[in-house]
């Protein structure tokens, strides 16, 4: 077992300025991933114009998602 963050992000389908984020910080195991809280969703507006929404996310939440010793994994979904 490794614990672990995902970031699901998505911009909205028209104009593509608004990024949703889900994070969810849980553990991956064989038999995949096991969530360790609700899903916590947080929307911003696109900062860079040619970064896709899983890059904005990054930009934006840098300073308040950073864990040294965790993998943080930013998926660009638009089914989120």
């Amino acid at each position: 077992m490794t614990p672990a963050v995902r970031v699901h992000c998505r911009s909205d389908h028209r104009t593509g300025r608004i990024i949703t984020a889900v994070i969810t910080a849980g553990v991956d195991t064989a038999a995949g991933f096991v969530a360790a809280h609700p899903p916590i969703a947080r929307t911003f507006t696109r900062l860079g114009g040619r970064l896709n929404a899983a890059d904005n996310a990054r930009r934006a939440m840098a300073a308040r998602l950073r864990f040294p010793d965790l993998p943080v994994e930013r998926i660009d979904d638009p089914q989120v």
